[in-house]
C-alpha cells in the first residue's frame, strides 16, 4: 500500500484506453485511367526479314535492326531511310539511342556492343567483357549502357 502511494506521488502515468478519432477516414478509389484509342495499323517500312530491334530517339526517328542483312537503319519521320555505318555486324539484335543521339547495336555472333556517335561514320566497340550472345540494349539518361544476353543483364557505366 505504501508502494502504491509512493508510485502516485512520484508521477507514474496512468494507462489510458485509446479512443478512435471522431471522424473515421474514408478511402477513395483512384479515378480510372483514360482509355487510349489507336488508329488503323499501317506498314511504314519492310525489309528482307529478320527485324529484331526497334528504338525511337527524342525527335521521333525510328531505328530498325535487320538481322538478315546485318544492318541498322534510321527511318526519319518523312519516310527517308538511312543505313547506318555499322560495318561488320553479324546477327545484330538490339538497338538503342541515348539522349545525345548516339546509337548502340548488339552484335550477337561477335559478342559485342557497338556505338555510333552522333555525326560519326566510325563505330566504336564498347568495353564489355565476356558477353555471350548479346541481344537487348538500353541506355539511361546518365549514359549507363545495359545489355541483356543469354543468361544475365550487364551494365557499363560511363
Amino acid at each position: 500500500m505504501l508502494a502504491a502511494a509512493l508510485g502516485l506521488a512520484i508521477g507514474i502515468p496512468a494507462l489510458r484506453k485509446h479512443q478512435p478519432s471522431a471522424s473515421p477516414s474514408t478511402s477513395k478509389s483512384a479515378p480510372a485511367p483514360p482509355q487510349r484509342s489507336y488508329g488503323a495499323q499501317r506498314v511504314i517500312w519492310s525489309s528482307d526479314g529478320g527485324i529484331n530491334g526497334l528504338s525511337v530517339d527524342r525527335v521521333g526517328n525510328l531505328y530498325v535492326v535487320c538481322q538478315n542483312s546485318n544492318q541498322v537503319f534510321e527511318l526519319a519521320g518523312s519516310g527517308l531511310q538511312t543505313q547506318l555505318a555499322f560495318a561488320g555486324l553479324n546477327n545484330p539484335w538490339g538497338v538503342a539511342v541515348d539522349p545525345a543521339g548516339n546509337v548502340y547495336a548488339t552484335d550477337n555472333v561477335n559478342n559485342r556492343v557497338v556505338e555510333l556517335a552522333m555525326g560519326s561514320s566510325t563505330p566504336t566497340v564498347l568495353p564489355f567483357t565476356d558477353l555471350n550472345g548479346p541481344q537487348g540494349v538500353a541506355v539511361d539518361t546518365d549514359g549507363n549502357v545495359y545489355v541483356g544476353e543469354s543468361h544475365r543483364v550487364v551494365k557499363l557505366a560511363p
